[in-house]
C-alpha cells in the first residue's frame, strides 16, 4: 500500500493490485510444456546436445571399423571393436525409438532418419544374424559362400 495526500489534505491509503507478469505467465507455459513428456522429448531429439552426441557415437564407431579392420589383418583380437560396435548399434536403436517416440510416424518425413533406419537394420542383420552364424562355422574364411 502506498500513502497519498489527496488535495483536501487527507491522506488515503490505495491498493495496487498485481497482474501476473509476462514472465510468470512464460513459467507457466513452460511448465506445462514440461509436464508434456512428447513436447519434452520433441525438444530433446530437436537439441544440439543430442545431434552432438550422436556425432560422437558415429566418429567413434567409423574408428573403432578402422581399428578393427587393422586388428584383424594383425591376426589380433577385435573383440574390444566388436563390443563397441554392438554398443553403438544399441545407442542408435535407442536413438530411433527416441525419434519416433518424439514424433511418431511424422519422424519419416526426415529423409536422414529413413535413411539411418536402413542402417539400423543392416546393423542388426549383419551384427545379430550374419555374423552368429558365420561364427558356427569354425572353417568359415569370411567369404561366405564365394
Amino acid at each position: 500500500m502506498t500513502s497519498m495526500t489527496s488535495a483536501a489534505g487527507k491522506k488515503s491509503e490505495k491498493k495496487f493490485t498485481t497482474l501476473p507478469s509476462v514472465t510468470q505467465a512464460a513459467k507457466e507455459k513452460k511448465k506445462t510444456e514440461d509436464d508434456d513428456p512428447i513436447k519434452r522429448a520433441q525438444r530433446h531429439v530437436d537439441s544440439v546436445w543430442f545431434d552432438g552426441f550422436i556425432g560422437v557415437v558415429i566418429t567413434l564407431s567409423a574408428a573403432s571399423i578402422g581399428l578393427e579392420l587393422s586388428l584383424e589383418i594383425e591376426g589380433k583380437s577385435t573383440l574390444g571393436c566388436t563390443i563397441f560396435e554392438n554398443f553403438a548399434l544399441l545407442v542408435y536403436i535407442a536413438e530411433l525409438g527416441y525419434r519416433f517416440y518424439a514424433f511418431r510416424l511424422a519422424a519419416l518425413k526426415d529423409d536422414w532418419v529413413k535413411f539411418d533406419v536402413f542402417l539400423v537394420v543392416l546393423g542388426i542383420v549383419c551384427s545379430w544374424i550374419v555374423d552368429p552364424i558365420s561364427w558356427m562355422n569354425p572353417n568359415d574364411d569370411g567369404t561366405g559362400p564365394l
